[in-house]
């Protein structure tokens, strides 16, 4: 399935270029919750899995339906300010008002966007009608649903938990020997933007992106 951005009445100077460790760690998550489109990277995904506790695999499973196809708002920058560390990020994340949290955990749960916002936390019907969609998608997306709407503080922590334990654990290590090659391209992707187009610069990060000029 297609991803279209319209960036017709985008300027660079309204385009902000950060890297963010978080946000790494959610695409590395990515990976790990959907290994079969990844193929290149199975023997790294192998080496964490080595490097994993059960329980840490069973929290992570749990809570994968997160990233797995409509990646989680909540991790990624919520602000146009200078990259931060994990540890601004994280407590990003913990201090966000509870509903703009939970509006963007449905989203992801759901895994795209649905036909209207649905108020969870306020709305019996609502909270139903969330489920119900939950469990067209998948049971494990039922399950973790059914937590969100349980109990939405108690789901924000534990989240926020396994998020510091696995970046502990096999992410920190990887961020530090790759994070300079980051912060480089961050430097000339700023470059490029400050003397081309929005469009021209987005489409020629990834090979899977195609550029079409504005024709009317």
């Amino acid at each position: 399935m297609p991803i279209i951005f319209d960036l017709t009445d985008v300027e660079p100077a309204n385009v902000t270029v950060r890297v963010s460790e978080m946000a790494e760690m959610m695409a590395m998550l990515h990976c790990i919750a959907e290994p079969g489109h990844h193929l290149e990277l199975s023997r790294e995904l192998k080496a964490i899995d080595a490097e994993i506790s059960a329980q840490l695999r069973r929290t992570m499973r749990s809570f994968s339906p997160l990233w797995a196809r409509f990646r989680f708002r909540a991790l990624m920058p919520l602000n146009s300010r200078a990259s931060q560390g994990f540890d601004s990020e994280l407590a990003s994340v913990a201090a966000l008002p509870l509903e703009a949290f939970v509006q963007m955990s449905v989203q992801a749960i759901i895994g795209g966007r649905s036909d209207r916002t649905l108020d969870i936390m306020n709305d019996s019907s609502d909270r139903a009608d969330f489920i119900e969609i939950c469990r067209t998608r998948s049971e494990e997306r039922e399950e973790l649903g059914a937590r969100l709407a349980r109990d939405p503080e108690l789901f924000r922590q534990v989240l926020t938990a396994f998020l510091r334990t696995f970046h502990d654990t096999c992410f920190h290590s990887r961020w530090e020997s790759g994070s300079a090659r980051l912060k480089a391209s961050e430097v000339e992707v700023q470059r490029r933007l400050a003397g081309g187009s929005a469009s021209m610069v987005l489409a020629s990060l990834t090979p899977g992106a195609h550029f079409f000029p504005q024709t009317s």
